[in-house]
């Protein structure tokens, strides 16, 4: 085991104290379901397994930081019965693998939200969008860039498509908790707020685009069907020739998409490379 994968794997140790029995009582990663070597077992096991959990606070700490980007999405799973812990989510294969992966500890608990509330519509709504306006005031591109294409999404910009009055819920839930007297994370973990009259639409999902804004805050835009699907392709760096069967179905020619390509470039929506003039 490399020296970063020791420093990995003792970071979730840190957090998940089972991982932590186990590779103390049999060398065994029972997330990943593999074998720890001798060598990093014993290096992993020099402390006192004591020492692992001195700072008792260490999750709740996490927690609340995650809190502040998902205050409304954890609002409502808070109000779940049974209620869950949401801490559990330092022992979920999500939080693990965004570990193991190096990748952002943020978007695994809204990916954690959404699996592990799946059956309550709100709370997996709300994580998508404010997992989404997250990465825009964050900047994180929505997909691992490969070679530039000619036009692609602006790292500023997102698009989302949720339940019908997802958006509204979501204005609605944090007017609320923004009213409490201590602080809406109070609000939150307590469930000291009421939320009883608050439900999403019915209909046809909606289509989003997410903002960065001047200020470094994000914005949310309700966009047409079509183009949610352009400005989806353009996420995921599609090919010009994709671009162009996205126009084909909605009846835009070459010179429409074009066109309309560069008014979103000139919004800052799109960034484009090579671009003529």
């Amino acid at each position: 085991m490399s020296p970063l994968a020791l420093q990995r794997m003792s970071v979730r140790m840190l957090y998940d104290w089972e991982l932590t029995t186990s590779i103390y009582d049999a060398g065994v990663d029972p997330i990943l379901d593999v074998h720890v070597s001798a060598t990093a077992r014993e290096v992993l096991t020099r402390p006192a397994r004591e020492l692992w959990r001195s700072d008792p606070y260490r999750q709740s700490r996490t927690v609340t930081a995650l809190l502040r980007v998902f205050k409304s999405a954890c609002a409502w799973a808070l109000l779940r019965t049974p209620q869950p812990a949401l801490t559990d989510f330092f022992a979920s294969p999500v939080f693990h693998s965004s570990i193991e992966d190096r990748t952002s500890t943020v978007r695994a608990f809204g990916r954690w939200l959404e699996e592990t509330f799946v059956g309550h519509a709100e709370v997996a709504a709300l994580a998508r969008l404010e997992g989404g306006l997250d990465d825009v005031r964050r900047r994180r591109a929505s997909s691992p860039r490969r070679d530039a294409p000619r036009w692609s999404l602006s790292p500023d910009a997102r698009v989302a498509q949720v339940p019908n009055g997802t958006s509204d819920l979501l204005h609605a839930t944090i007017q609320r908790l923004d009213k409490h007297a201590v602080s809406a994370a109070h609000a939150a973990v307590h469930g000291e707020w009421e939320g009883a009259d608050l439900t999403l639409g019915a209909g046809a999902p909606e289509t989003l685009l997410l903002q960065r804004d001047a200020e470094g805050g994000a914005q949310i835009s309700r966009v047409s069907a079509p183009m949610y699907d352009l400005l989806a392709a353009l996420s995921v760096d599609a090919p010009l020739n994709a671009l162009a069967a996205v126009g084909a179905k909605h009846d835009a020619s070459l010179e429409d998409l074009d066109e309309l390509l560069r008014d979103l470039c000139e919004d800052g929506v799109v960034v484009c490379s090579n671009l003529a003039s």
